[in-house]
């Protein structure tokens, strides 16, 4: 080992250790944020996709704390693994990332994947890619690989991530948010049927609060203290229902307007919460709390799960 690369390591190793005494046990003014990113992978072969992937997680955590100098990555799960202070602590094995990233999906996500329909519409980050490669790898593009990331910061979580986004896209990025519910499993544990799919999802949560809230209520007096554990945290998304026998194939061909129209609105809760969701929908619908706020034809089923749009 040549004594410039001995140094480099040993100020490298400074900077992680002083980092740690400074931020080891320092309490951030937004603790645990979870944040939903990806990357389209462009490099040539599986291997080289993988190692792309873990290296643009790298640059991603060098540009926040370009931004907020106290950011750290902490594991997906308390306890289980340690804060990282350092892009270059994130292992190049997946396997020992896997406590700090785990990409959406097995093995297969960073194979080269067919051309679909509706991937002229994606962003131009994904867009761009498409016809280098469709013609040269028999219709295939470049995956667009998923993932969550925890971190802690001082800066508020948006601003951190707008000042970001630039050079992320620059990189192949092309999601970057802050999650809406802080955790990483979350289900599908709702559907609202009938209901217009064009609806503003932020006022319409309000709405959907106050449903939860009265049915609370309503099972406080009638039912037993179950619902005392307050307003569990969730989200709203346009997703298609995943039906039961339903043969998607006569769908096909239908515009991108027509295929909205076939969305509903999903309520996503925390994994923990699904079950206590669920009872909360069935006093909604036993005491006519829905037809109350949105209408007798409106209707709403709990666990129904969506088809995933990739």
């Amino acid at each position: 080992m040549t004594k410039k690369k001995l140094q480099l390591e040993e100020k490298l190793k400074t900077t992680v250790e002083k980092r740690k005494d400074q931020y080891e046990l320092y309490a951030h003014l937004n603790e645990r944020v979870i944040i939903t990113v990806s990357l389209v992978c462009s490099q040539m072969g599986t291997q080289a996709k993988m190692n792309e992937f873990i290296m643009g997680t790298r640059v991603l955590y060098k540009n926040l704390m370009k931004v907020d100098k106290t950011v750290v990555l902490e594991p997906e799960k308390e306890g289980v693994g340690d804060r990282l202070y350092d892009p270059t602590q994130i292992p190049l094995d997946l396997t020992e990332a896997g406590a700090w990233i785990r990409p959406s999906g097995d093995a297969g996500v960073f194979e080269m994947r067919k051309l679909k329909k509706n991937d002229k519409k994606k962003p131009p980050q994904a867009r761009s890619r498409i016809d280098d490669v469709a013609d040269k790898d028999e219709g295939k593009i470049d995956p667009e690989v998923w993932t969550q990331l925890c971190i802690s910061c001082d800066v508020e979580p948006e601003e951190l991530l707008e000042r970001c986004s630039y050079e992320w896209s620059r990189i192949g990025g092309v999601r970057l948010q802050v999650k809406e519910i802080a955790a990483f499993a979350t289900k599908s544990a709702a559907t609202f049927y009938f209901m217009n799919s064009r609806a503003d999802l932020s006022r319409l949560k309000e709405e959907v609060k106050t449903v939860i809230m009265e049915s609370m209520r309503i099972g406080i007096d009638k039912v037993d203290d179950f619902y005392t554990r307050g307003v569990p945290e969730f989200a709203l998304k346009l997703a298609t229902p995943r039906i039961e026998g339903q043969k998607t194939q006569v769908f096909k061909d239908l515009s991108w307007s027509q295929q909205q129209l076939r969305k509903t609105v999903h309520i996503d809760v925390k994994a923990s919460n699904v079950s206590y969701m669920h009872e909360i929908i069935k006093i909604a619908k036993e005491f006519g709390v829905v037809a109350k706020y949105f209408g007798r034809g409106v209707k709403c089923e709990e666990g129904c799960d969506c088809i995933r749009e990739k």
